[in-house]
């Protein structure tokens, strides 16, 4: 496998929890609010910040349960588990499989 080009950083620190960056050139975005998450990896340079849903990319989100509806903030460790098991699975998807 050869070697992926991953840039990213936490662009809040505090609510919403959301980290942006690039994956070999892939805008990327992840972020957590209201008790659920968002992972996206767009097909080209887009506001993602705005909303990813129903943009042509890879994308994954999650509800964190309704007793956790109200959370905003998440520890870095347990974002980057997310982001990491997201990106695995994206990897392994291969980048030709951006689609909604």
């Amino acid at each position: 496998m050869s070697e992926i080009n991953l840039v990213l950083e936490r662009t809040c620190d505090s609510c919403p929890t959301q980290y942006e960056g690039s994956i070999d050139g892939y805008p990327l975005y992840f972020r957590m609010r209201w008790g659920g998450w968002r992972f996206t990896v767009a097909e080209k340079e887009i506001a993602l910040h705005r909303d990813a849903r129903g943009i042509r990319g890879f994308n994954r989100e999650d509800d964190l349960g309704e007793e956790n509806r109200m959370l905003s903030y998440m520890a870095d460790d347990e974002a980057m588990q997310i982001i990491e098991d997201c990106l695995i699975e994206f990897i392994e998807s291969g980048f030709d499989r951006l689609v909604m």
